[in-house]
């Protein structure tokens, strides 16, 4: 059961032997750590379904679409010339994200959690997809 929870996290491209040496040595680091931390990243996101908006095609179209760069856009500068636009885009791009549940990997990472082999949750991102997830004790690392 527990290596269903890792398997979550780490996705499913991996070959039976390569599963059977990760869920021997990775569920043995775990069960006998003190203390664990996970970081949650971009690909946990984007396996949620999350648009990449800073980076490749998706930055680019949201520059096309509305004018400006994303860096642009969530500057104080930006913020206090042009309110209704960055309303706008933190309507459209951010806030409509917000309905999406958390994938695999988040849904893998609480149950660890719940089982005692993780007992941490680090995240950079704004969604709150580990919380969602049901993970409690997570610590966001947000950009200011």
């Amino acid at each position: 059961m527990e290596w269903g929870a890792i398997r979550g996290i780490i996705g499913s491209g991996i070959t039976k032997e390569g599963e059977r040496m990760l869920e021997g040595n990775l569920l043995q680091m775990l069960k006998e750590s003190r203390y664990t931390t996970a970081l949650s990243g971009y690909i946990m996101l984007l396996e949620s379904g999350y648009p990449a908006i800073r980076d490749g095609d998706a930055s680019y179209d949201i520059e096309q679409k509305y004018g400006y760069s994303m860096e642009e856009m969530f500057s104080s500068a930006f913020y206090s010339t042009r309110k209704e636009k960055f309303y706008k885009f933190y309507r459209d791009e951010l806030l409509s994200q917000l309905e999406k549940p958390p994938g695999k990997g988040f849904t893998g990472m609480a149950e660890l959690e719940r089982r005692g082999l993780i007992q941490c949750i680090i995240t950079r991102r704004i969604f709150g997809l580990p919380r969602k997830a049901g993970c409690k004790n997570v610590i966001g690392l947000y950009r200011q």
